[in-house]
């Protein structure tokens, strides 16, 4: 699925507009520690409550992706602070492969908006041609990048985010373990080998073209029940290429095909994983719930005491601040919102990206 329709040459500037995240109709998922994350909160809360826990945690940092933040960037971030009181410290949008992209990564008109509103840009670089409307491409295999078919468009993108000099967050292929984009498992001949083959590929080519004011971001989809039993170290390219490690994981609710999962439900297993994994920076990197099936305010005010008592490395967490699948949006109700804005005033989400971005050239 695409924003906008494709480009022509004298309006690229005008449209270079990333993609909306595409429809994932997955995302149930299976919780062995359920029933210990129950209890470990339960003591919290005998403690000393959630409110406790929460002010004594670290503070994390807060991103968005919201309709509009690759049209109109600026009053994107400035709506989100209207609803919510809040400017968030990340900014994230979604960036296809198209070579036609009047920049091949990133476009001013999206990046100095952000940075003007205290918001660092996250680029979900996805390597594919939206336009294709179609996870088969197997012009884009992670073989066929591994083997060079992209090398002048990904040093293209490297000289250009060389040149920008302030930090940015690249999310590079994201839920590589599951099976509904071009890049994913079992995809057009996809393996998690191919995967980290292609991986280090584009990361050298930054790297050579000085690229050192990145920080990659590797993120898997969480772990769900009938899903791909493909563990995230299979698909790991090492600490060596690697700056921030994250998780992609909603709450669907109750709906086809899902049931209602509560914020440690959907993520605390994938966490434990990739915490063993792995001793780099953690985030949510996609997160948002649905309405239906449970209660919505109660979800998002359970946020800091979850990650405070069973998700400690965790350092920012990005809301997928969309009506899409379903409304996603923080103010989808007026009592999620309320929720939303007091847990924003608990002082939770007020972190800065220091530890995210510590090394960056």
């Amino acid at each position: 699925m695409t924003e906008l329709s494709k480009r022509k040459a004298g309006v690229m500037d005008l449209l270079n507009a990333p993609k909306l995240r595409r429809s994932h109709p997955r995302r149930t998922i299976g919780c062995g520690c359920a029933i210990v994350a129950s209890f470990v909160l339960s003591i919290a809360v005998l403690l000393g409550g959630g409110a406790g826990v929460a002010a004594a945690a670290s503070p994390i940092a807060l991103g968005i992706n919201t309709a509009g933040i690759s049209s109109n960037t600026a009053a994107a971030l400035e709506e989100f602070k209207s609803q919510t009181g809040a400017s968030p410290k990340i900014a994230m949008w979604y960036q296809d492969w198209d070579e036609q992209w009047s920049t091949a990564l990133l476009n001013p008109r999206f990046t100095v908006p952000a940075v003007e509103r205290g918001a660092t840009p996250m680029v979900t670089w996805e390597p594919d041609l939206s336009a294709a409307g179609t996870s088969h491409q197997p012009e884009y295999s992670l073989a066929e990048i591994a083997a060079g078919r992209f090398d002048k468009y990904i040093l293209r993108a490297a000289r250009e985010t060389a040149a920008y000099k302030k930090p940015v967050f690249i999310r590079l292929a994201e839920e590589m373990n599951g099976s509904w984009s071009s890049w994913g498992a079992g995809v057009d001949g996809n393996t998690p080998a191919s995967f980290i083959a292609m991986w280090r590929h584009v990361v050298s080519i930054f790297r050579l073209a000085g690229a050192t004011n990145v920080a990659w971001v590797w993120s898997p989809n969480i772990h769900q029940t009938g899903g791909s039993a493909r563990t995230f170290q299979q698909y790991y390219p090492g600490n060596a290429w690697v700056t921030d490690v994250g998780l992609d994981g909603y709450n669907f609710g109750q709906g086809k095909g899902t049931s209602w999962q509560s914020f440690s439900r959907v993520f605390e297993q994938s966490y434990a994983e990739l915490a063993a994994l792995t001793n780099k920076p953690m985030m949510i990197a996609e997160t948002a719930s649905a309405e239906e099936g449970g209660n919505k305010a109660a979800w998002i005010e359970s946020i800091p005491q979850v990650i405070a008592t069973t998700m400690p490395r965790v350092r920012a967490l990005i809301w997928f601040n969309r009506d899409k699948e379903v409304d996603w949006r923080v103010n989808s109700s007026s009592a999620s919102l309320a929720a939303f804005r007091k847990t924003l005033q608990s002082g939770f989400f007020s972190g800065g990206i220091g530890s995210l971005t510590e090394g960056l050239g």
